[in-house]
């Protein structure tokens, strides 16, 4: 297994705690759910959520 670690604004990782909550889950638990999810996605799907995702880390410069 490989560990990946990130760096959010704690008002981010509260709503990700709070979310994951919802569902019985730990934020990194439902973090793992949510990546698994979008690995599934058929190509194009894929495609259009990770080019939202580049945006986004565009955006705040930390691409």
């Amino acid at each position: 297994m490989t560990r990946i670690t990130v760096e959010i604004e704690d008002s981010k990782a509260a709503l990700l705690r709070e979310k994951a909550e919802k569902f019985g889950l730990l934020a990194d638990q439902f973090v793992i759910a949510y990546i698994e999810d979008i690995i599934a996605q058929p190509e194009p799907d894929f495609r259009l959520r990770s080019s939202n995702a580049s945006s986004i880390v565009q955006e705040q410069g930390t691409l």
